[in-house]
């Protein structure tokens, strides 16, 4: 009864066997087709090999880069040509701004130069008029009455008192100035305030020292009625 169980259970694993034998091996050749027919392939779709040319890819490398090193020249150079722009742009800037200032210093130079004239021409005219035309008389010549009422004497007179006023300012050492003159031109105030000095002529270093004693000098006061051909006149200085 045994032996009966056993054989009936065996035929049935048996046949199982074979069947599982007969698939695995019917799909172990499928796959071994398909793997033949799909080589190279992805997803059914077959590939084909490309070779690549090493030298190609190193020229396209180095072509990227030279188009890399192009553009950096060009931003390089573009940005040298804005720092010059502004650079020139700053310069006339500044060229301006000088030449403005410049411009506003002489003006205002300009302006108090003719202040300053116009102030001194309007203190001259103050003087003058004050001195009753003083700087605009012109100097007497001795040995002439040239106005009326005054005499030769009286001229004569007067421009010795003046030149005794400046021989006492004068300092002559022995002999020096012997045979020497210097002839000087005075202006005077009414009061005899000397007003100014200059030599016309003669020794120069006479005239020096001559110059310097009638700055020294108190110059007597002159007669009203002699004043006006006295007020510049000439004397012929000669050291006593």
């Amino acid at each position: 009864m045994s032996n009966k169980l056993n054989s009936k259970l065996s035929l049935p694993v048996i046949i199982s066997i074979l069947l599982h034998g007969i698939l695995i091996i019917a799909l172990g050749y499928k796959f071994v087709s398909d793997t033949g027919e799909n080589y190279g392939s992805i997803n059914g779709n077959s590939i084909d090999a490309i070779m690549i040319d090493p030298s190609v890819m190193t020229e396209q490398y180095q072509r990227q880069l030279q188009t890399q090193v192009n553009q950096q020249k060009a931003d390089q150079k573009t940005q040298e040509l804005l720092d010059k722009q502004i650079k020139e742009l700053a310069e006339k800037a500044e060229a301006e701004k000088a030449a403005a200032e410049k411009a506003a210093a002489e003006k205002a130079a300009a302006e108090k130069k003719a202040k300053q004239k116009a102030e001194q021409a309007k203190k001259d005219k103050a003087l003058n008029d004050l001195l009753g035309g003083l700087t605009s008389g012109t100097p007497s010549s001795g040995g002439v009455a040239s106005r009326k009422g005054v005499s030769d004497g009286e001229l004569d007179k007067y421009k010795s008192l003046v030149q005794n006023a400046i021989s006492n300012k004068f300092i002559n050492p022995p002999n020096v100035y012997r045979g020497k003159t210097c002839e000087l031109q005075i202006q005077i105030a009414p009061d005899g305030l000397l007003l100014n000095v200059t030599s016309k002529g003669g020794d120069a270093d006479l005239c020096r020292e001559a110059l310097a004693a009638t700055k020294l000098a108190v110059i007597p006061k002159p007669a009203s009625s002699l004043y006006n051909e006295v007020k510049t006149m000439n004397i012929e200085f000669q050291p006593k």
